[in-house]
């Protein structure tokens, strides 16, 4: 097994730039325009939703901006991925020297500074990653300054030799003096690589509450220099909420939030399903893409619940489409009930429990209802029944009789005999002169 999300690893942000997967290319360009015209000091939110390609959107600005700057060892400026996007930028000037920080993945630490100054550590000593020796210098100033406050013995240990714990220890008690360090690093040894410093904070929205308020109020303190800018990327909403939960009910926690930044940047939606299904988009002919489509049309999906509905809907429909499905009874139910609980079990675990344990043999049916797709299959195999029965020339379908038919087909599926004294009956009215099977795996565990 392995995780269904896509993690944005270079050649992923690559790809999804060179595609314009997300549809956000222009975002990304829009943004670095806006980076490059804001003077520091200046804070920004990205906000969107968990799972709405915030990380995605984030590390991509990251990535280019990387590859605009000569001055720094990595993407070049020359990938055939980025020329679309770099190309739109001829018309600016950017100079910009990024640093992105994963909040989430460091709030095991006590002291945020001491998790931002470490990771910033690493990162910039990280191959040689600077050309250029003053800035290097500069920012191993500040991040040593950073982490001999704190009780965690680390040191950058390649970006500058001539540093020692001895003196740091000694020298470096306060915050103030990293605030003075930072203020020179921005004012004169960043101006050699780049003419401005930004700093991105993602997945703040994630991480504990306490942490996520202090590392906003310390870096919103300690990055107040010119020619710095901090974007901060998280849900807003649950963000407030956890802040709330931390502060009280009755604290202001929207209002609390805005202190911390300047301008909030509400992310533009992305289709979900094609970015998840590599550019395709919806549109099926067979009855189970036709009733999968029209459950999703209804719904509000983020990147990360594509992903996720993804997996379990291809194999769904592949079970459905090549299986050996010969009786009318598996035949409706693999391409009507399957579909409905892929997304049951996503929305409603109790819901989709009651059913596979054929506790509400009706649930299906009073889910389905409300789709047009369903209705039509479900009449559709009716009328084929009483053909099969000869019996085709009965009155209009009613709603009684389509609930009685999925009752019976959720029975054949769910019910036992020592459960369900009716269970029989239910499966003779199913097949006539026959009696449908179903793998309780697939049907019970949707283990295709």
């Amino acid at each position: 097994m392995k995780r269904l999300d896509m993690e944005p690893t270079e050649d992923a942000l690559l790809e999804s730039i060179k595609s314009n997967r997300a549809g956000r290319n222009n975002d990304i360009v829009d943004f670095i325009k806006l980076l490059s015209e804001t003077e520091g000091p200046y804070s920004l939110m990205v906000d969107a939703s968990w799972g709405d390609g915030k990380t995605f959107f984030v590390k991509s600005v990251e990535l280019v901006l990387r590859a605009l700057n000569p001055c720094i060892v990595g993407t070049s400026y020359n990938c055939p991925d980025l020329a679309g996007i770099i190309g739109s930028l001829d018309d600016i000037e950017v100079s910009i020297l990024p640093f992105y920080f994963n909040a989430w993945d460091n709030d095991f630490a006590d002291d945020p500074l001491t998790a931002l100054f470490a990771c910033m550590a690493a990162e910039f000593d990280r191959n040689d990653l600077l050309k250029k020796a003053k800035v290097r210098d500069g920012i191993a100033s500040v991040i040593d300054a950073g982490l001999a406050i704190s009780q965690v013995p680390v040191r950058v240990s390649g970006v500058v030799s001539a540093l020692t714990s001895e003196s740091l220890i000694s020298a470096f008690k306060s915050k103030a003096e990293i605030r003075a360090r930072i203020t020179e690093l921005a004012e004169t040894s960043i101006l050699e690589v780049a003419n401005k410093l930004v700093i991105f904070i993602d997945e703040l929205d994630r991480c504990r509450p306490d942490f996520a308020v202090r590392l906003l109020e310390q870096t919103k303190s300690l990055f107040a220099s010119e020619n710095i800018i901090l974007v901060f990327s998280a849900d807003s909403s649950q963000l407030a909420k956890a802040v709330g939960g931390m502060y009280g009910s009755g604290f202001d926690t929207a209002r609390f939030l805005e202190r911390f930044f300047d301008e909030r940047m509400t992310m533009t939606p992305v289709d979900a399903y094609a970015f998840a299904n590599d550019g395709k988009k919806r549109g099926g002919t067979n009855r189970f893409d036709k009733l999968a489509d029209e459950v999703l049309d209804g719904m509000t999906l983020t990147i990360r619940d594509a992903y996720r509905l993804k997996h379990k809907l291809n194999a769904a429909r592949k079970y459905c489409l090549e299986g050996n499905h010969e009786e009318l009874p598996q035949m409706i139910a693999c391409c009507t009930v399957l579909p409905l609980l892929v997304f049951i079990e996503r929305d409603d675990i109790d819901l989709f429990r009651a059913i596979t344990s054929g506790a509400d043999l009706d649930a299906i049916y009073e889910y389905g209802k409300h789709y047009e797709a369903f209705n039509e299959n479900v009449k559709d195999t009716i009328m084929r029944l009483r053909r099969n029965m000869h019996a085709d020339d009965q009155p209009e379908f009613t709603d009684a009789e389509c609930k009685a038919y999925m009752h019976d087909l959720c029975m054949a599926i769910y019910g036992t005999p020592e459960g369900h004294p009716e269970y029989y009956e239910a499966r003779d009215r199913l097949g006539g002169f026959y009696s449908p099977s179903f793998d309780s795996r697939v049907y019970k565990q949707l283990a295709f």
